[in-house]
């Protein structure tokens, strides 16, 4: 449960537009601006299925409404996200999700769903699933130590 509650957190900042660091050596892209955290143009750069370390889910369309994309380099990690929508099922979102992390923990409480293990980029992925009315939305998470 606890798995679930952290995750949640986790979506429920990407969705807000989590808002970029000031430390030395980070560098924002995506829909915020470097060190700035207001709002900026997004970078020509996409988040790729390489900086997620699983593939996008067919057919789905980054969900600007819940924070779009974004990549940020740190000091020794890199982060991607990724919100999508897609017309599918979160049942059949998940189900694809399922096949694509070798090794995950799964946690599903109602209409969300969340899923965590490493990545195809050894970074640590976490996916949430949400049914929102005839749609799902999907928010990947990947964090990788550079």
């Amino acid at each position: 449960m606890k798995f679930t509650y952290i995750t949640l957190a986790l979506f429920s900042l990407i969705a807000l537009g989590c808002q970029g660091g000031t430390g030395a050596g980070a560098e924002n892209q995506g829909s915020f601006g470097p060190n700035t955290g207001k709002s900026a143009p997004a970078q020509a750069d996409a988040v790729t299925e390489a900086d997620l370390g699983v593939p996008i889910y067919p057919g789905s369309t980054p969900d600007v409404t819940a924070g779009g994309e974004m990549k940020k380099v740190g000091t020794g990690f890199t982060t991607a996200a990724s919100n999508r929508a897609s017309d599918d099922s979160s049942d059949k979102v998940l189900t694809f999700y399922k096949g694509k992390l070798p090794a995950f923990e799964a946690a599903q409480n109602g209409d969300v769903a969340s899923l965590k293990g490493t990545g195809s980029n050894g970074g640590e992925v976490e996916i949430g699933i949400t049914k929102n009315g005839d749609h799902s939305s999907i928010s990947i998470i990947n964090t990788k130590k550079n």
